[in-house]
């Protein structure tokens, strides 16, 4: 009896450990099932502004595209535009040129043929002169050879 007595002190002492033991292994395994929950939270906190950042910077980086696509089409328009302008400005030019040339070989036909009448018509007239200063010799001459 008495040997069996402080065996059964240890083993209700044991049982008193194994209880108490227990009792910590639970709340050790719900505190770490906490901590394992709130680190799921942040991580998926974190994931989820990962993603909202990725979305945010994807958003931007498709609106800088779309405004250096822009800036790329007005600047080529703008190109087309001057080089159009200086274009015609050149054929107007040159247009301008070849007016001017032929309008001056023009004046410069035109005054070769109102020399060339000139001339022609001033010889004409120094004919005629000629002709009617010989007629009224003549007619002179007739008129003293009927006086003779």
């Amino acid at each position: 009896y008495l040997f069996s007595l402080p065996q059964v002190s240890v083993v209700e002492e044991l049982e008193q450990q194994l209880k108490e033991q227990s009792e910590q292994f639970s709340k050790a395994m719900e505190q770490l099932s906490e901590e394992m929950r709130e680190a799921n939270q942040e991580q998926q906190d974190r994931i989820e502004r990962q993603a909202e950042d990725i979305q945010r910077l994807t958003k931007e980086l498709s609106q800088q595209q779309m405004e250096q696509s822009t800036r790329l089409l007005e600047e080529q328009a703008l190109k087309v535009e001057q080089g159009t302008k200086r274009l015609i400005e050149e054929q107007v030019a040159r247009m301008e040129q070849q007016s001017r040339t032929v309008l001056e070989e023009q004046m410069m036909r035109f005054e070769r043929h109102s020399a060339r009448q000139r001339e022609e018509q001033e010889a004409k007239m120094e004919e005629q002169i000629k002709m009617l200063m010989e007629q009224q010799q003549a007619a002179r001459m007739s008129q003293q050879d009927k006086r003779v």
